[in-house]
């Protein structure tokens, strides 16, 4: 304390003044201990620190009250009490230093008994003890102040990277549940987050955070109330909702508490008890009294709460099994798991939404993952609102109208930021559409990135990941997302990983294990990992997988696939010879399949068909009856995707083979008998109305009025008729992904002038399917040619360099083209 005095006399006496009062200081130890205890006393030390103790307690329990309301986190409040601590020794060194008189603060000076009266001692030692506390609350106050300018940089990347966002009272947290009794009741545990979060969600201004994003967080275990409003947080939710269950013969016991994230005691807690068949009614009680307490009028919403889930305790416990599955990956668990819970109450609404999308990731077959979709639409009205805008999204995206569906989906996800179905939802509309619309698969990244943020274990989001780095032949982002898969992945998509890594990276060993299990794969894996290496890897890993397909051992439908296929492929590489002996092939063991492919790839505009050919083709178009299409004995996507419509394409192919032939007439009437037959659609409902027939015939006059010299014409009728295919169909059939159509309407944009359309549909021949493969070359000639027209030389030499990389090894009736592409290169002051 006599340096403390001494360091004072610094602040206000000057250096020699502090000289003497430091060699006061030095000398002052002999002085006694009642000496020093009576100057505390004096200086009024004493009533500083009860006083600032009194003081800190206060302003920590402000912290803690109002903080939370002002969007603070419990890190301010722990500063608020280590700076009170801090400010403690602080304030009593003031005390001891200084005094405040009526003439401002000023040096505590030696005692003078001759001069100073009891009553102004008093006096002096109040304004001084006043003087100690204000000083000390305005530092305790400033440390938080500059701590946060200190750190706000670091909590800024933070939350750019999504780890926190403003808490809202409007937002509510629903955590596992701990549970005791019966080990048959244990799926009630995370079975409250799904459960309570519906029956809250939407109950006035109250939204709640999406299950799967809490659960991934969590990763399996029921959290303390710390940890529970650090990840509430995290997610924007200033409320939390814990509790537990608890069995004794027979009967529940449902507790849940309301807690701010802020801090605090619990603002409400609900209880309801009851036999275990009375599930539902039990969390019914428990949701209206939390409800109610929290003066949000349940209204209408408790009302439909039983009807948003099921009425069939067996059924919810399957379908929270299969949400369980699904959060892990494993989609065939999760899809039996659904489909019991649909068997059980045929009126689960949400069972069937999420049974249509384990068939499709399951790699089942198209007609469940439709039907499934169509029963969910049909009991639409049971589901919550949130629930009905993530069904009308999906079933927008299964008809192909991928712009109502991305819109949709990022209307949800303005309300629900932290969705994890909504983000992974839209990255399927952006990546399987995205090149359909002459977008990069790229574009899809941020969603799927984003899903990880939220849910880190997501298996499906990580192979997404890892086809766009294939595809832009990132090998290393390739090697660490393969392995994450590997890792965490339970289903067989590992095999297409696999082979995607294994073929970039030239791993011979891997590649001879890949195709060891891709021979004892079934068929249905077969053609996926296929499609997806022809698409998205190598040249020479698809030229293996396709051995594999083509292989005798394998279906004769599925050979003929295959060299379909390979068709493609080598058409590609701008070698038609090769391209023709397989569809010549695919012919022999699937003569409708090999001769509608083989028909369509003769009329591409880049390909050299005799004319001698083109009217055998006809002839055998004209003649063959397409209703006697043999159904294939696999139920296979793939082999499938135009079931029902092969009357339809018959028609479509005799119209373009006679446009080849000049016969103009006879086009337009293939095109009106096309529109006269009937429609077999492969689900009786609406909300797959088959529109093919009708865009091919319109593709028909258009390419007519295109054959006439009227441009413009022929673009209305393409803009006015042409429309998405289900991205399933159009990746499993040329004819649904209107490769032709396409290739017409880039060329006919071009010819008015429509540059940046016409670029845009060159560039959906980016990478969406198989039948994309023959026209990618031509694309990039294409696109460099208007580049090169609008001045960007850098941008054109690129697409021309693209044009020869993939055609170096092409047929000879290829080679001038690729003399005059060399010629525009050297004419841009560009190298090969």
């Amino acid at each position: 304390f006599e340096t403390a005095e001494a360091f004072a006399q610094a602040l206000t006496g000057g250096r020699e003044v502090a000289g003497q009062a430091f060699t006061s200081a030095v000398s002052g130890q002999q002085a006694g201990a009642h000496s020093f205890w009576s100057e505390l006393r004096r200086r009024k030390v004493y009533n500083t620190a009860v006083l600032y103790a009194l003081g800190a307690w206060i302003l920590v329990q402000v912290a803690e009250t109002t903080f939370p309301y002002l969007g603070l986190s419990d890190w301010a409040i722990t500063v608020v009490i280590v700076s009170a601590i801090v400010g403690f020794p602080v304030a009593l060194a003031l005390a001891w230093a200084f005094d405040l008189t009526r003439k401002g603060i000023r040096r505590t000076g030696p005692v003078d008994v001759r001069t100073v009266a009891v009553a102004k001692a008093g006096r002096r030692s109040w304004w001084r003890t006043a003087a100690a506390v204000a000083l000390a609350v305005t530092a305790v106050l400033a440390v938080p102040s500059i701590l946060h300018r200190v750190g706000a940089p670091e909590r800024g990347l933070d939350q750019d990277a999504g780890a926190a966002i403003d808490a809202s009272s409007s937002r509510i947290a629903v955590f596992p549940f701990s549970v005791r009794g019966a080990a048959e009741i244990g799926y009630l545990g995370e079975g409250m987050v799904d459960l309570l979060s519906t029956k809250l969600d939407g109950a006035g201004e109250l939204r709640s955070v999406d299950a799967r994003a809490l659960l991934a967080a969590l990763e399996g275990a029921v959290p303390d109330i710390q940890r529970a409003r650090q990840v509430a947080r995290r997610y924007g939710a200033g409320l939390v909702v814990l509790g537990n269950i608890v069995e004794v013969g027979g009967r529940l016991q449902l507790n849940a508490s309301v807690y701010r994230t802020g801090g605090g005691a619990p603002i409400t807690s609900a209880r309801a008890e009851g036999q275990t068949d009375r599930i539902f009614e039990l969390v019914d009680d428990v949701a209206a009294q939390m409800l109610g307490d929290l003066r949000v009028g349940p209204g209408e919403r408790i009302a439909r709460i039983a009807a948003v889930t099921t009425s069939s305790v067996p059924a919810l416990k399957d379908y929270l099994t299969g949400e369980q599955a699904f959060r892990a990956g494993d989609f065939d668990r999760a899809l039996e798991s659904f489909r019991r819970a649909t068997e059980r109450d045929t009126s689960f609404a949400l069972a069937y939404y999420r049974l249509s999308l384990a068939a499709e990731w399951s790699l089942a077959d198209a007609d469940l993952a439709r039907g499934a979709a169509i029963e969910a639409a049909r009991r639409s009205h049971r589901l919550s609102e949130h629930d009905g805008f993530l069904l009308q999204a999906f079933l927008a995206a299964r008809r192909g109208d991928a712009e109502e569906a991305e819109r949709l989906y990022r209307g949800t996800l303005a309300a629900y930021p932290e969705d994890v179905e909504a983000w992974f939802q839209l990255g399927e509309v952006l990546f399987h559409y995205g090149p359909l619309r002459g977008h990069s698969l790229a574009a899809s990244k941020s969603a799927w990135e984003r899903v990880l943020e939220l849910e880190p274990g997501d298996v499906n989001a990580r192979i997404h990941l890892a086809r766009i780095a294939a595809k832009a032949e990132e090998q290393e982002e390739l090697d660490e997302v393969v392995a994450a898969v590997l890792v965490l992945s339970r289903g067989e998509r590992n095999l297409e990983m696999r082979a995607l890594q294994a073929y970039a990276a030239g791993d011979s060993a891997a590649q001879q294990s890949v195709l060891a299990d891709a021979r004892r794969a079934d068929f249905t894996l077969l053609t996926t990992v296929t499609w997806s290496e022809t698409v998205l890897g190598s040249g020479n890993g698809a030229s293996d997988l396709l051995a594999v397909m083509m292989d005798p051992g394998q279906p004769a439908e599925g050979q003929a696939l295959g060299h379909v296929w390979a068709a493609h492929l080598e058409l590609g590489r701008g070698r038609w010879s090769e391209a023709r002996q397989h569809l010549i092939v695919a012919e022999e063991l699937s003569p409708g399949l090999g001769l509608e492919y083989r028909s369509l790839l003769s009329v591409a505009p880049f390909v050299s068909v005799s004319e001698e050919e083109k009217r055998e083709l006809l002839s055998r178009l004209g003649s063959w009856d397409a209703s006697l299409m043999p159904t294939p004995s696999l139920p296979n996507l793939w082999l499938t995707p135009d079931e029902g419509l092969h009357a339809h394409l018959r028609l479509y192919l005799m119209g373009l083979l006679e446009l080849e032939m000049g016969q103009i007439e006879a086009t337009l009437a293939s095109a009106d008998q096309l529109e006269l037959l009937p429609v077999v659609a492969a689900a009786d409902t609406d909300l797959f109305e088959e529109t093919l027939p009708a865009e091919l015939a319109s593709t028909l006059r258009a390419m007519a009025a295109f054959e006439r010299g009227d441009f413009e014409a022929g673009v209305a009728l393409l803009d006015a008729s042409m429309t998405y295919a289900w991205y399933n169909l159009s990746h499993a059939s040329g004819f649904h992904a209107k490769v032709h159509a396409r290739w017409a309407r880039a060329q006919a944009l071009a010819e008015i002038g429509r540059t940046e359309e016409a670029l845009r549909w060159y560039g959906s021949f980016g990478g969406h399917t198989v039948y994309d493969l023959p026209y990618q070359a031509p694309a990039h000639y294409e696109m460099g040619r208007l580049l090169e027209a609008a001045g960007d030389s850098s941008a054109a030499a690129g697409h021309y360099r693209r044009s020869i990389e993939m055609w170096s090894d092409a047929d000879e009736e290829f080679k001038p083209l690729l003399l005059e592409v060399s010629e525009r290169l050297s004419l841009l002051g560009q190298d090969r």
